[in-house]
């Protein structure tokens, strides 16, 4: 079962800022539109589950051509996507996401949702050799690439090069990235860093 996120908001801002969100902390490409009538649910396969982010005004207005379209149609989470917690966020939403909310709230907020074992990251973390998880594990805990080397008993040299390696097969750049990929992936918990690291 995929997990489709699709955004629907009339504010450019608001589509591009999540959609960048999702793709850093949950490796994912999200459906973006300014309507309703602009998301085909061709791109939806009947077992996947879908994470709708919507304008919680644009949901009154359509609400019932939503209910047809994804709700009645795919097993669907629902999440309102605001400027400001206001009264238009009716109880059929599963959660609140504001403007104001940075990365690692977002994350704090569909972690629950998203359970670890069930998301898949874009790239197969089967790709990663033993040798790279372990040196992931060491990135994402905050160890230096000195430190790394002196841990794990392995030169400088070739902490770099398995660096670059774990970063073209996963196409992940930052820290942040390559920590919540951890997490995600079952490398490393939770309890073993500062969440406010990933802000």
């Amino acid at each position: 079962m995929d997990k489709k996120f699709i955004i629907i908001h009339p504010s450019d801002i608001f589509r591009k800022g999540l959609h960048a969100v999702f793709e850093e902390i949950y490796f994912i490409d999200p459906v973006c539109a300014a309507s309703v009538n602009d998301i085909s649910t061709e791109i939806i396969n009947r077992n996947d589950e879908v994470f709708l982010f919507v304008d919680p005004e644009l949901y009154l207005r359509e609400n019932t051509f939503i209910q047809q379209r994804f709700i009645g149609q795919f097993k669907c989470k629902l999440f309102a996507v605001v400027f400001f917690d206001n009264n238009l966020v009716r109880p059929e939403f599963d959660a609140t996401i504001s403007i104001f909310d940075d990365s690692k709230m977002i994350f704090s907020k569909l972690e629950k949702f998203l359970p670890k074992k069930s998301l898949q990251a874009s790239t197969d973390n089967s790709c990663l050799s033993q040798r790279e998880k372990d040196i992931l594990r060491e990135v994402a805990l905050g160890f230096s690439n000195k430190e790394i080397a002196d841990r794990l008993f392995i030169s400088i040299h070739t902490v770099i090069s398995h660096r670059k390696n774990i970063t073209e097969k996963l196409g992940i750049k930052s820290i942040s990235g390559l920590t919540v990929y951890a997490i995600i992936n079952g490398i490393i918990s939770t309890d073993n860093i500062d969440m406010n690291t990933l802000i």
